[in-house]
């Protein structure tokens, strides 16, 4: 029979301990100005909230509505999830999809093209999103969430 073989692990201490991620400068490149932010983004919380008052009663239970936030594909990573914006919103994320978007602009060298990116589906109610739409024209930099927006997300009505 073989003679079983115990190993010795030098400095095994380091093993059990939590050991923290290295650090990573993550700079953030806004990729449009907060005046074309809020020009295209107040544009589109318009037009689907305006879509949402035109939706019957019995499709919206208890006022929820259900639409879709797509990402731009430079800001798609779980270190840019625009969780301050729905909050600011006072909405939550329901789920998600992969997509496919052409962007106006973009952080690499050349034209834009069609690239991956991710639609999330955002849940709330009507009144909040067409609230979220006249205040976008008030906010600034400063507020809440507006950091996300200069990704630039683009919305529309669940289809």
């Amino acid at each position: 029979m073989a003679k079983k073989k115990n190993y010795l692990i030098g400095k095994a201490e380091v093993l059990t301990k939590l050991t923290p991620p290295p650090k990573m400068k993550m700079d953030k490149v806004s990729l449009y100005t907060w005046e074309e932010v809020v020009s295209r983004l107040q544009h589109q919380f318009i037009n689907v909230s305006n879509e949402l008052k035109m939706l019957d009663d019995d499709l919206c239970p208890k006022d929820y509505s259900v639409t879709k936030l797509t990402l731009h594909p430079s800001f798609i990573s779980k270190g840019h999830f625009p969780k301050a914006l729905f909050r600011q919103m006072g909405v939550h994320s329901i789920g998600s999809k992969a997509t496919e978007v052409t962007p106006d602009k973009w952080t690499k060298k050349g034209e834009p093209k069609t690239s991956p990116s991710t639609s999330i589906y955002i849940a709330g109610k009507r009144e909040q999103l067409a609230s979220f739409a006249e205040q976008i024209s008030s906010m600034t930099l400063a507020t809440p969430g507006a950091d996300d927006c200069t990704g630039q997300p683009k919305l529309d009505t669940f289809s």
